[in-house]
């Protein structure tokens, strides 16, 4: 790994940004943006496993940059990034070290007092905050003063500045930094888009929600349809991009029919950019979806929908703080299949209050709608959410920011939950886990009858319905099994328990074996297929005169 930190002239500050890049990092990219609009030099450099850290520590330390900032957005891989800045001061590194994202926003105090290695903590939206910085990298004692800035005092002590003002009017914002090729999914360019920021929710898990709750100014903010248009005229001309990810909270407003206007008001920006057939992803709530918002979206393009189910029973529901019943959630997947609208969600099957009644109440809502494609895990606790506060309230919570856990306070579903954790831990929690690959199969198939529509595409996609099917109703039967043992009590034999466990991980990773390798054989189908009709549009596009279009076959034509 080489960084390049000169591109013939001299910056005023030389910066390399790390963070994870399983996609495009969007805040990443932005500060890399708003870095380079203020005449600085800025590097995005990935960091996506702990394997990575000592070659990503060599690169930095050759390069020899005047800021190096940390984005740790994960709370699991906290460690892993302040370990990294550990490395760089063990290497020689002096100079300036920040952090930022959700882990260092909430749990500021607790970093500095706790990692030497790092100089400052940029909190919440760092854009002018992180430019503002720059200017004051010589002078330490700045650093404290600068608003949205969190640094050691002069008695060595954390200490906070008065908080940054969050920008209303995000069109202000430099687009994000695009300088590396786009991912390719079924063989069509992607990307992924921001065109708001907050969360209009109050879930008691959420770290987003506890970003934006304690950030100054407003919890809701979006781009303008124009200005949401124009980087994707540039992407889709410039770059070939045709499946846009909005990673918005809330792309989808509490009120379907401003939805309805603000797509289209965002479809005549786009007409009117020349912008053709694309495709979008994007995540809602069960709550603000309506039959026409659907129609319009499928017309649109609209491939997949995040849905936030998050629970299917009604005291899980309550627990989290999710605002709406069984009733509406139900609803909204029904209208899903109506529009035809591809959609996958995931379950807090364990949360802190849950109990086995409670996990049954979830096996069935899953069972009635295992034509989803669905994971399932436990409530995670984040550093500043709702959650954080009252297991500790209640003497719960163990460990650090650095990684809590807690103990569910009904003592079968706590069992149920490690039981799981463990049988399931390939097919539900494992970085390939089939759940997850599942839920892009069936994706992927979704944008080979989009883009290249016809009846192999239609074979494929219902070769991968059943076999998401079959995915579901097996983890669902294994499930079944893991409730019922500890129902009928014999996991108080830890001898049983023990054996138990250990046949169910068997019989689940057998069956992972034989449903893997045919989502692999689908999946290479469904690229092959994609691949050459869109190869063959492409060359005959090529071939005739006035024809010629580099990006020709990423438009539907006629089977």
């Amino acid at each position: 790994m080489t960084l390049r930190l000169y591109h013939g002239y001299r910056p005023l500050v030389r910066a390399v940004l790390v963070g994870a890049e399983y996609e495009e990092n969007l805040a990443v990219r932005y500060l890399a943006a708003a870095l380079r609009q203020a005449g600085h030099e800025a590097v995005i450099v990935a960091f996506d496993r702990a394997a990575d850290l000592h070659a990503v520590a060599a690169a930095i330390l050759d390069a020899a940059p005047d800021l190096v900032g940390l984005s740790i957005a994960f709370q699991h891989r906290a460690r892993e990034f302040l370990e990294l800045a550990a490395a760089l001061r063990a290497g020689g590194y002096r100079g300036h070290v920040c952090a930022g994202g959700h882990v260092p926003t909430a749990a500021w105090r607790e970093l500095l007092a706790s990692a030497p290695a790092v100089d400052t903590v940029v909190r919440h939206d760092g854009e002018a905050t992180l430019v503002e910085l720059c200017a004051a990298l010589g002078e330490p004692a700045r650093w404290p003063t600068i608003p949205g800035v969190c640094a050691r005092d002069a008695a060595g002590a954390p200490a906070a500045a008065p908080a940054r003002r969050q920008l209303d009017e995000l069109d202000a914002l430099p687009f994000p930094v695009r300088d590396k090729p786009h991912a390719l999914h079924a063989g069509v360019p992607f990307t992924t888009l921001s065109g708001s920021r907050g969360c209009f929710a109050d879930c008691n898990y959420c770290c987003i929600n506890t970003w934006h709750r304690t950030a100054l100014g407003k919890r809701f903010r979006s781009r303008s349809p124009a200005n949401i248009a124009e980087e994707m005229a540039r992407l889709y001309h410039e770059r070939g991009v045709r499946i846009f990810c909005f990673h918005d909270d809330n792309f989808f407003l509490p009120s379907p029919p401003k939805t309805r206007r603000r797509l289209a008001a965002l479809q005549r920006e786009l007409d009117a950019r020349g912008v053709g057939t694309v495709a979008y992803v994007a995540k809602c709530r069960p709550d603000e979806l309506d039959a026409a918002l659907l129609t319009e979206a499928r017309a649109m393009g609209f491939l997949r929908l995040y849905v936030g189910v998050e629970n299917g029973s009604a005291a899980g529901l309550r627990n989290l703080n999710r605002l709406h019943d069984l009733a509406t959630t139900r609803g909204a997947l029904q209208l899903l299949r109506d529009a035809g609208v591809y959609a996958c969600y995931n379950v807090l099957l364990f949360e802190p209050d849950t109990t086995l009644a409670d996990i049954a109440e979830n096996i069935a809502f899953i069972a009635e709608n295992a034509d989803f494609p669905f994971n399932f895990g436990r409530t995670e606790i984040y550093a500043g959410t709702k959650y954080e506060r009252m297991l500790a309230a209640a003497g719960r919570l163990r460990g650090t920011f650095l990684g809590y856990t807690y103990r569910i306070a009904d003592d079968e579903a706590e069992v149920m939950f490690r039981l799981c954790a463990v049988a399931f831990q390939v097919r539900n929690f494992s970085d390939a886990a089939l759940a997850n690959q599942n839920s892009g199969l069936g994706y992927e198939a979704a944008v080979l009858r989009h883009f290249c529509p016809g009846p192999r595409a239609d074979e494929l996609a219902a070769r991968a319905a059943a076999l998401s099917r079959a995915i579901s109703d097996d983890t669902i039967t294994h499930l079944r099994a893991a409730h019922d043992f500890v129902a009928r009590g014999a996991w108080r034999d830890a001898r049983a328990a023990q054996d138990f466990t250990a046949d169910l991980a068997t019989r689940i990773n057998l069956r992972n074996l034989e449903l893997g390798a045919t989502l692999e054989e689908l999946k290479l189908a469904i690229r092959a297929h994609g691949l050459a009709r869109r190869l063959h549009a492409g060359a005959t596009a090529a071939g005739s005169p006035g024809q010629g279009n580099a990006h020709a076959a990423l438009r539907p034509r006629p089977a």
